[in-house]
C-alpha cells in the first residue's frame, strides 16, 4: 500500500480515488490520466492550445501539446477545412503556388 501524502488542510485525496476506482471498475486509471483526457476533449471540441495552457497551468506550451492529443476526426475536419478554402479560391491557390515555383496540377 502506497503512503498517501497529506495536504496542508490534512485531506489527501488518493483515498476516495481508490474508492472511486474500485466501484468504477477502472483500477489502472490515474488521475493524471484525466488531466491528458481534459486536454484532449478541449483541444478536439476547438479550445485554443493557450487557452489549455492556462487551464492546466503550464509554464511551457509545449508541455501542454503532450497533453492534447488530437482525433483523427479533428485532423480530417481540418484537411476538409482546407479542401473547401482550395475549392472556392483555385485562382489564389494557384498564384500562390505559382509565386512559389509549386506545380499545381488541373484537375
Amino acid at each position: 500500500m502506497k503512503v498517501c501524502r497529506l495536504y496542508g488542510d490534512g485531506f489527501s485525496l488518493w483515498f476516495p480515488w481508490w474508492r472511486i476506482r474500485a466501484r468504477a471498475g477502472l483500477q489502472d486509471l490515474r488521475l493524471h490520466d484525466l488531466r491528458h483526457s481534459f486536454a484532449s476533449f478541449l483541444v478536439n471540441e476547438g479550445v485554443s492550445l493557450y487557452v489549455l495552457q492556462a487551464l492546466l497551468g503550464h509554464a511551457n506550451a509545449r508541455t501542454t501539446q503532450r497533453y492534447a492529443h488530437l482525433a483523427s476526426d479533428t485532423l480530417t475536419e481540418a484537411t476538409e477545412i482546407v479542401d473547401g478554402i482550395v475549392a472556392a479560391q483555385p485562382r489564389m491557390v494557384t498564384s500562390l503556388a505559382a509565386a512559389q515555383g509549386v506545380h499545381v496540377p488541373s484537375w
